[in-house]
């Protein structure tokens, strides 16, 4: 999507993962996605500060099994040493710790792809699968081998 001069692309046509798995994937060392308990995200809490929500809040029944085991440890440390909970302060840090982290492997991306093939994935394609036809078009078909339809066909 285009507005005006700025385009609006989807990280998840690039990178078919989620975001917990991004700085391992990139190598970003000073990176890591914490834990947000999404299921106390209400009305009701929006102001709460007091001891850490209880795990049920954090969904870990939807989590494989050895990132369920991590949040479990986690969670446990937070309530021995009596953890407060600011709400409002965790959700601002949880948000710009996921901005930081998709920026960071955004522009590790961009820059390996235009480093390794020439490509800038970002300005010419959508997904990855237009960014990897465009790498093969540009670094590996040899000329008169395949028809290319023109852009705009033959008219």
């Amino acid at each position: 999507m285009e507005v005006g001069n700025v385009k609006f692309l989807d990280s998840l046509n690039y990178f078919p993962m989620p975001l917990t798995a991004l700085p391992k994937e990139f190598d970003l060392k000073e990176l890591k996605k914490g834990y947000f308990p999404h299921l106390f995200n209400t009305l009701a809490h929006q102001n709460y500060v007091g001891p850490i929500p209880a795990l049920n809040f954090y969904d870990p029944d939807h989590l494989k099994e050895d990132a369920r085991e991590k949040l479990l440890k986690w969670h446990g440390e937070r309530q021995a040493e009596g953890y407060v909970f600011d709400f409002q302060k965790e959700i601002v840090e949880y948000c710009i710790s996921d901005v930081e982290i998709l920026t960071q492997a955004c522009l590790k991306f961009r820059d390996l792809m235009k480093t390794e093939t020439t490509v800038d994935p970002f300005q010419e394609s959508t997904t990855i699968a237009s960014c990897c036809n465009k790498v093969f078009r540009r670094n590996f078909l040899k000329p008169e081998t395949i028809g290319v339809i023109p852009k705009g066909g033959y008219r």
